[in-house]
Formats: C-alpha cells, sequence, structure tokens
C-alpha cells in the first residue's frame, strides 16, 4: 500500500521490528480537521527519503562530507539554434563549465558552474542568455524558463547504511555532484540490490544475506563520490591557465576510443551494477503478515 502525505518523525524498536510513527497530511480522514498521527509496525525499514533523511536522523547514522563553494545554476528551458542535436553538450570554456541536454517534449536543461554568488534564486531569460553569450555558446532562449533555480552540491555518504532492520538507499544514503549523472542511477542499483536480498530473506534465506548490502552499496558510493569529486574540482578550476589545459586535455581524451568505452561503462554504472554481485536466489515470493493494533507490513 503506498500512503501518500505521510511525513515520518521517529523510528522506534518494538519488538522484532520497529513502530515507525509520523503525521499523516493526507486529509483522507473523514470529519477529521488537519492532519493526524499514524503508526506503522515494519519488520524492516527503509529510508529513501532524500538527503534530509528522517529515517537516518532517527536511527542516529552520522552523514559526513563537505559543501562546494562554488554555486551551479540549474535551469530547463525553450531554445533555438541548438547544437547537439538529441546529444548532451558540455561546453569547457574560460567563464565555466555549461552543460546543455535535451529533455522530453523539446525543452532542453542547463546546468553550468558560476563563479560568482550574484545569481538569482530563479535565473530569468536574460540572465541564462548572457551567460551562454559569455561563454561563446549560440543557443539562446525561446521565452522565459519553464523552471530555474541556483544550488550548491553537497558530497557526503552515510557512516552506515544498515542499522539492524533499517537500511539507507539513494540520497539518504549518498549525495555528490551532479557530474556525470551519477546520481539516479547508483539510487537504483541501492535499491535492487536492497529489494533482492530482503526478498531472499523473507522467502526463507539466512538473515546474514542482508549483511553484504551495506558492504557492497557503501563501497559503491564512495567510489562515485570519488568520481564526482574529481570532475567537479577539474570544472570548478579558476586559474585561465587551468581552465585552458581542461579544454585541451578534453578534447584529447574524447578522440581516444579505448578510453571513451570505459568512461563510458563506467559513468553508465554497469562496471558497479549489483547485477555482477554475488547475490542470494529468491526462491519464492515472501509472505505478509498483518496484525491487530498498529499498522503492520
Amino acid at each position: 500500500m503506498v500512503r501518500r502525505s505521510h511525513r515520518v518523525e521517529s523510528i522506534e524498536t518494538d519488538g522484532d521490528g520497529y513502530l515507525v510513527s509520523g503525521i499523516d497530511d493526507s486529509g483522507s480522514h473523514a470529519g477529521v480537521a488537519g492532519p493526524v498521527p499514524f503508526r506503522i509496525w515494519a519488520r524492516y525499514v527503509i529510508g529513501a527519503d532524500g538527503a534530509h533523511s528522517a529515517v537516518r536522523a532517527a536511527v542516529g547514522m552520522t552523514f559526513p562530507g563537505e559543501t562546494y563553494p562554488a554555486s551551479f545554476v540549474l535551469a530547463d528551458v525553450g531554445l533555438r539554434h541548438v547544437t547537439g542535436a538529441d546529444e548532451a553538450t558540455i561546453s569547457l570554456s574560460q567563464r565555466g563549465v555549461t552543460v546543455i541536454s535535451r529533455l522530453p517534449g523539446g525543452h532542453h536543461r542547463i546546468v553550468a558552474t558560476v563563479d560568482t554568488d550574484d545569481i538569482p534564486a530563479a535565473p530569468d531569460r536574460a540572465f541564462l542568455d548572457a551567460l551562454l553569450r559569455d561563454r561563446g555558446l549560440v543557443e539562446r532562449l525561446t521565452a522565459e524558463p519553464v523552471w530555474s533555480s541556483r544550488f550548491r552540491v553537497h558530497h557526503r555518504v552515510a557512516e552506515h547504511f544498515r542499522s539492524g532492520g533499517v537500511f539507507l538507499a539513494g540520497d539518504a544514503a549518498h549525495v555528490h555532484s551532479p557530474a556525470a549523472g551519477q546520481g539516479m542511477n547508483t539510487g537504483i542499483a541501492d535499491a535492487y540490490e536492497l529489494a533482492t536480498r530482503l526478498a531472499a530473506t523473507l522467502a526463507g534465506a539466512d538473515a546474514t544475506v542482508l549483511d553484504g548490502y551495506d558492504v557492497n552499496r557503501r563501497s559503491a558510493a564512495l567510489e562515485v563520490l570519488r568520481f564526482t569529486d574529481r570532475m567537479t574540482r577539474v570544472a570548478l578550476l579558476k586559474s585561465p591557465v587551468a581552465r585552458l589545459s581542461r579544454g585541451a586535455l578534453a578534447g584529447t581524451i574524447g578522440q581516444l576510443g579505448p578510453v571513451q568505452r570505459r568512461i563510458t561503462t563506467w559513468i553508465s554504472g554497469l562496471q558497479r551494477s549489483p547485477l555482477h554481485a554475488d547475490l542470494p536466489a529468491v526462491t519464492s515470493a515472501p509472505v505478509r503478515q498483518t496484525t491487530q493494533g498498529p499498522t503492520r507490513t
């Protein structure tokens, strides 16, 4: 059962499982105005609730890391004079790095590093056109952005991805620079491996199969963080000489076929795929049990 507009506030150990408590803001309770409390009993809890994870905080798992000093601009826009057709393009100019990629429906996404903090909270057409022009790009906006923002980039990995029967996945477990587009793929891989291990356990496998999740996925997250950190620091170079060297090196690497293939398999996540891991076999469907009292699942 999917319960929308439910906000978790606490998790307590309860027998062989956990009592998850919080607030239901769905407004689906007849005759009740405003939010109401809820409680759910669960054998296992998966915190996939983002970088500000309430689940992670509730079980006291730390989230060490850093914030990069530079700012980024992000915008979904209509463009004219687009180069690269359906391919993502990366521009390494003296003014900064700019990535333009096509979105479904014909719009494009712009992600750009910006050296100054003097950025509007929601950059408009004039700001973005000036940014593109100053970097020698021919693209121009056809109208005001569909959506735009400025943001700072963090890189953090949770101290552990498991505490007893509580697990972390996705942004609740790791956040990092958007360089190379690793975030979604890494989170999906977390979910696949954890779901496989939980299903095998509920189907009768030894509970020790759950131990591999923390080991495998935290190792993968740290590898991604190191890679994206290097790419981000290269993107944020401030020295004109260093930026010029960066562009020349990138152009050389782009012509090397074996290097391109290696980068492609790495960025796609295939080299860290849980499909390569020694995952347990799921011999039968897990059994769902319910009891009276707090909702149990």
